[in-house]
């Protein structure tokens, strides 16, 4: 409904799409145009002991790195700007720019904000199951002119959210 509301208003009427290939994962595939793809390994969720629990650790389901998928320079310069700034006042030490500075600077995008539809590959044994599962993720830029759609949020959950990603305010 978002995705469809902000389309009748000109937003997000461009994606960058990628399939995440794991270099060190296990590999499937090998035929068609897309060759052989790595997998992503998702871990067993020790603290309820199943393997179809699946948990959102740090509360992010997705890897930064992903998050700058489709990013040029400067945008990447931009988040990592951002993101040093934030971590010299809180004086940790800076390894990659944070997802939200990098869903900022995908927001600086011209003419238009373009948001990111990443597929992925995961291992199919902590499934339970002997084929490979498909993952998906979206990542949404901020927007000038966004289109509110109704819905609630969990204000203990969105704090977390917002420490997590180094954003003062969502």
């Amino acid at each position: 409904e978002y995705i469809e509301t902000q389309n009748r208003h000109g937003n997000l009427m461009h994606w960058d799409v990628a399939l995440v290939s794991i270099t060190r994962g296990k590999r499937c595939g090998g035929g068609g145009i897309l060759g052989e793809v790595g997998m992503s390994n998702r871990q067993d969720d020790k603290k309820y002991g199943d393997a179809r629990t699946f948990s959102l650790p740090k509360s992010q389901l997705l890897d930064p790195r992903f998050n700058s998928l489709g990013l040029k320079e400067p945008e990447m310069k931009l988040a990592e700007v951002l993101t040093r700034s934030h971590l010299q006042v809180r004086k940790k030490e800076y390894s990659y720019p944070l997802a939200g500075y990098i869903q900022r600077a995908r927001g600086q995008r011209r003419p238009a904000p373009e948001g990111l539809l990443l597929f992925y590959v995961l291992q199919p044994e902590p499934a339970g199951v002997n084929h490979p599962v498909i993952g998906y993720g979206f990542i949404f830029p901020p927007l000038k002119n966004d289109k509110p759609v109704s819905y609630k949020v969990n204000m203990t959950c969105l704090k977390a959210i917002q420490l997590e990603l180094g954003i003062d305010d969502l």
